[in-house]
């Protein structure tokens, strides 16, 4: 299990990718449907992935707003024009990156096993002489 430290590093990083591939720059507190809309759909895309705690701490948000905002997404993937194109393609960059971390790090935990069981294997093999 990752450290809530890693986690809002990671989703923050997540964060930055989006607002990259919308065109963006993030702006945690505008009230104007142009920033909330995609604000809403990162944070949403967040919280389903790593919780609604963290969630808030990288939106910078009351856990219980991101809370609201879960809550109401479904009604505003279908009501609200614009908003379903901004959570795929937040829900996109956070999941492919968040699989791609998950990866790597069992890749490293794998070197680590692998390192021990060869150090282990030449200190068995250096006692029978094979």
């Amino acid at each position: 299990m990752q450290n809530t430290n890693n986690l809002i590093e990671q989703s923050e990083d997540c964060v930055r990718m989006f607002y990259e591939s919308i065109g963006q720059q993030p702006e945690y507190q505008s009230r104007d449907f142009e920033h909330a809309m995609p604000r809403i759909a990162i944070g949403v895309a967040i919280a389903k992935r790593v919780g609604k705690t963290i969630a808030a701490k990288v939106m910078r948000k009351h856990r219980t707003t991101i809370h609201h905002h879960v809550m109401e997404h479904p009604v505003n993937m279908s009501s609200w024009d614009g908003y379903a194109l901004f959570f795929e393609t937040a829900e996109y960059t956070v999941n492919s990156y968040m699989e791609n971390i998950s990866h790597v790090n069992r890749m490293k935990y794998l070197d680590t096993m692998i390192q021990q069981f060869t150090k282990e294997k030449t200190k068995i093999q250096s006692t029978i002489n094979v």
